[in-house]
């Protein structure tokens, strides 16, 4: 019986949220409808979608299973974990991104690896005047060591930079998250710097380093990636000419840091 309640109570939640969605319906142009992909990494079906009511069950059970991973890098709440990752929260998580879809604030994506919920990669705090933005990115750790991660971040800039026009993109990650800050290296972040006591994440005020990458920046590695012949390079299967390592062992980029 049991089993059958969080199916419940999404039904209750999009019939409750009916008068919603029509005082909406004149700003619905701003949501996010974008599919960036599919790309083929490793044999793998990779592709960049709308987050779905309907994706409620696979996020919370990939946000258990992987807890320990992202707890230590996330947000401290004063949740618990499960509160936090219950399908009940998913709800309140797609209202919340529409809401800065259509603000202009955010855009959102949800990982699909072969046709699996796997993951999330987001671009947040737009500031349209100044052309700046954040990046979160984190996956399934069954996908570790598959090349994924970077492939799904350069996919995520080639839209930031070459379609929205974005100057400069930036990620805090926590001075501890060795896998994140090697992934940032592979997408072509530079590290600018170190803010002291910058986010309470794991239960307690950490250290983190900023890195940043700007439209040159990319550009230049767009153009790179766009003359490495097909041939040799050994990165993205769209084209790149970045390699994978060892050390993607469990490459987050968690987006609230």
């Amino acid at each position: 019986m049991s089993s059958t309640l969080p199916s419940r109570a999404l039904a209750i939640a999009e019939y409750r949220l009916r008068p919603l969605r029509r005082a909406l319906a004149p700003h619905r142009r701003n949501r996010n409808t974008r599919t960036l992909g599919p790309v083929n990494v490793h044999g793998h079906h990779v592709v960049l979608r709308p987050p779905r009511m309907a994706d409620a069950a696979e996020w919370s059970a990939l946000r258990m299973r992987d807890r320990a991973i992202l707890e230590p890098f996330w947000v401290t709440s004063e949740l618990s974990w499960e509160r936090q990752h219950s399908e009940h929260e998913w709800i309140g998580h797609i209202i919340r991104m529409r809401i800065d879809e259509r603000s202009g604030t955010g855009i959102y994506f949800a990982l699909s690896v072969d046709g699996q919920f796997s993951g999330q990669c987001d671009l947040l705090h737009i500031d349209t005047a100044a052309r700046t933005a954040e990046i979160g990115l984190w996956m399934s750790s069954e996908l570790a060591h598959e090349g994924i991660a970077s492939d799904t971040a350069t996919l995520f800039l080639d839209f930031v930079f070459g379609e929205l026009g974005i100057r400069r993109l930036a990620a805090a990650i926590c001075v501890d998250n060795v896998p994140a800050r090697h992934l940032a290296l592979r997408a072509g972040l530079e590290y600018e710097g170190t803010m002291a006591d910058y986010l309470d994440v794991g239960g307690r005020r950490r250290d983190h380093d900023l890195w940043a990458i700007t439209e040159p920046m990319w550009r230049a590695d767009h153009d790179l990636r766009a003359s490495t012949p097909a041939d040799i390079a050994d990165g993205p299967a769209h084209g790149g000419y970045r390699t994978s390592s060892a050390m993607e062992s469990n490459d987050l980029l968690p987006e609230s840091i």
